[in-house]
């Protein structure tokens, strides 16, 4: 049902979280506008997030102990129109990091005590989280949200216990970059089946493809910093392209 990748390189109440650290988030610059964000000519026009060909490294997303923004405040704008990638049509695996730009996160509005909740991917610009232009519709900018900085699933990081977000079934990985922007059921994982690809959320039945999952390694809730999750240190949160799971040939 799944493959791992075969290259190396290095790389409430709301939803339980499993072991959480209280450690924040070390000092770290925003990443190069130009490699990870190219704005239009005007804050009329669009910016484009590129798609990247390997895992991000999670810290790209962290500026000091919050995430990092881009753009003006989405209330300035001139015009409704968002933030894109590029849709290339291709299928988006874990090793093309589910086709999410770099600074994504995925973000839990108005959390409740259910067990499993919908996460969008959103990018923060200064006065909060903001989806891209062909997401159903923008975040409401007053909601409380708790955001999850994620990583592709591997065998190391997928255990029960972790907060994880992953796809409808039987879809098994997002079809194209505009599908990755789907809703993502974000809950703690109850169990993994290796054998049959799936993973199961706490409170929820229906399996879903371990190919189509993204594992939480930091939150971070508004007027909070950025928390790593699950007691990990800094280095050990990314995730090498080697070690992705990917659909069989």
């Amino acid at each position: 049902m799944w493959r791992a990748g075969l290259v190396l390189v290095a790389g409430c109440s709301l939803i339980a979280q499993a072991g959480p650290s209280t450690s924040s988030a070390p000092a770290r610059s925003s990443p190069l506008q130009d490699t990870y964000v190219t704005p239009g000519p005007d804050d009329a026009a669009p910016t484009y997030m590129p798609i990247l060909s390997a895992p991000a490294d999670p810290w790209l997303g962290v500026a000091g102990d919050k995430p990092v923004t881009f753009g003006k405040p989405f209330v300035a704008l001139k015009s409704p129109e968002r933030w894109l990638v590029q849709d290339d049509h291709k299928p988006c695996t874990a090793a093309r990091d589910h086709c999410l730009p770099a600074i994504t996160w995925i973000v839990v509005q108005s959390p409740t005590r259910a067990d499993v909740q919908t996460g969008r991917p959103a990018a923060f610009r200064p006065d909060g989280p903001d989806t891209p232009y062909y997401s159903s519709a923008p975040l409401g900018r007053d909601n409380p949200y708790i955001a999850y900085r994620t990583v592709p699933a591997t065998r190391t990081n997928l255990v029960p216990g972790v907060i994880a977000s992953a796809i409808e079934f039987p879809d098994a990985y997002p079809t194209s970059p505009i599908d990755a922007f789907r809703y993502w059921h974000t809950g703690t994982v109850d169990k993994v089946d290796w054998d049959m690809g799936f993973v199961y959320l706490v409170g929820r039945e229906e399996p879903m493809f371990i190919t189509g999952t993204r594992v939480a390694v930091m939150s971070y809730t508004p007027g909070g910093k950025v928390t790593i999750l699950g007691g990990k240190k800094r280095e050990e949160l990314g995730v090498a392209l080697g070690d992705v799971i990917l659909p069989a040939p």
